[in-house]
């Protein structure tokens, strides 16, 4: 997991020598997303890919669902508002509750451990590899509609 400040972090992203992690700052730079409705932006097929998604913060944790991917990298950019999210390291493959759902590439759980807390902001941005166990739509100070970018990168 890596988080941070785009526009503070951009040289530690690109280190991590993935083109799309370079293609994706670019069009954060590049798109105006204000004018976009949310839904799902194909750039590289099913390679490269991005969610545009608007919803409304939660006030509790079992209002939401934590989850993990096998195939995708998240990268979660900011574009308005404030959410909690939470990360656990834990990789225990009998915490899942939904089984694998191979073509959203997602398992889903509500019963995690050891989960960290931490508040995203406008300009932040949030990377998630394979098999992080991961949550977000809580809300930080209050409820809120947040708007937010999530890359789907295939990891390779």
């Amino acid at each position: 997991m890596l988080i941070g400040y785009l526009n503070a972090q951009k040289n530690q992203i690109i280190k991590q020598n993935n083109n799309y992690f370079n293609e994706t700052i670019e069009n954060i730079n590049k798109i105006d997303f204000s004018s976009l409705a949310d839904g799902i932006y194909d750039l590289k097929e099913k390679d490269f890919f991005y969610h545009l998604v608007s919803y409304k913060t939660k006030e509790k944790i079992d209002q939401t669902s934590a989850e993990a991917h096998k195939r995708y990298i998240d990268f979660n950019y900011i574009l308005s508002g404030k959410e909690t999210m939470c990360y656990t390291p834990n990789i225990d493959p009998h915490v899942f509750s939904s089984g694998y759902d191979s073509v959203k590439d997602v398992e889903l759980t509500k019963n995690t451990v050891s989960e960290n807390f931490f508040t995203v902001k406008k300009g932040m941005f949030v990377i998630f590899y394979p098999g992080e166990i991961h949550r977000s739509g809580l809300m930080a100070d209050e409820s809120l509609i947040i708007r937010k970018l999530v890359f789907k990168i295939l990891f390779k």
